[in-house]
């Protein structure tokens, strides 16, 4: 018997897992972030390049977005302070399994395509946003995400 039960192992998951207390069983597909091995050539039943522990991005370059307005308007949740005030907190989660040394900037790369893209949004009556972002790279992510996996595997069945 499970106090929790969760579909797919993403970071989502993960992070619930990590903040939530019980017996929690996660059902996922693929396999442990380590164990998927793919060469994108392959016909396998489960693709290991987006299914598994870590989710879609488990083997990715490692960008994570925290700004409140990705994905959904957070603002529209909670007020301003304690939305900003948990995004910290999600920051403060993977700074532990990434390793408190590792800095996070605005991705500036490419920024006069950037700066043309944005003008012709404005032109456009469209939003372009520039936002700070983490970028692990591959072998972090999956270093990271493997270090939330060996966190939670005594207290949660996969």
């Amino acid at each position: 018997m499970y106090d929790y039960i969760f579909v797919g192992a993403g970071p989502s998951v993960l992070m619930a897992a990590l903040h939530t207390k019980g017996k929690i069983l996660i059902i996922d597909k693929g396999n442990k972030v380590t164990n998927r091995k793919c060469d994108g050539k392959c016909n396998c039943a489960v693709c290991s390049n987006i299914c598994g522990v870590g989710g879609a991005g488990g083997k990715s370059d490692g960008k994570l977005i925290f700004h409140p307005k990705i994905g959904a308007d957070l603002y529209q949740l909670a007020d301003s302070n304690t939305i900003d005030i948990l995004i910290e907190r999600a920051k403060d989660v993977w700074l532990d399994f990434l390793g408190r040394s590792y800095e996070y900037s605005y991705n500036d790369s490419k920024i006069e395509a950037k700066k043309k893209l944005a003008l012709e949004c404005i032109q456009n009556d469209m939003f372009f946003m520039q936002y700070p972002e983490f970028h692990m790279g591959t072998d972090r992510t999956v270093e990271t995400i493997d270090n939330i996996y060996k966190t939670l595997e005594p207290r949660v069945d996969f």
